[in-house]
């Protein structure tokens, strides 16, 4: 298979749709909070992230920030119902997004 990819949403539907829109082209992990995410991406390198903001335990924007403190290199995508000022994330994308515009997204961060 070709890059992998981590989805992580508290919302089981979003990462459902996630997986199956992009696991014919890419290997894709899903994880339902940021602290399973951070896990994730600790033990397994990644191609890319793409994390909801507003989750349990670890939030998307503080997972971003791992992120981007440890492995600098892989692209982030975030996604939130509210637009922030700032973030440390390579993208960002507002709730609902549409799938098309994600997947463009993903070809041009990869």
């Amino acid at each position: 298979m070709g890059k992998k990819i981590l989805i992580v949403d508290d919302a089981r539907e979003i990462r459902e749709l996630l997986k199956a829109a992009l696991e014919e082209e890419y290997e894709v992990t899903s994880c339902k909070n940021g602290k399973e995410g951070w896990r994730s991406i600790k033990d397994s390198q990644f191609h890319l992230v793409i994390t909801d903001w507003e989750m349990p335990k670890m939030n998307g924007l503080e997972l971003t920030e791992r992120i981007k403190a440890s492995f600098p290199q892989t692209p982030v995508i975030l996604t939130s119902g509210i637009v922030p000022e700032e973030h440390p994330a390579d993208a960002f994308l507002q709730k609902p997004w549409d799938l098309q515009e994600l997947l463009e997204l993903i070809k041009n961060l990869l």
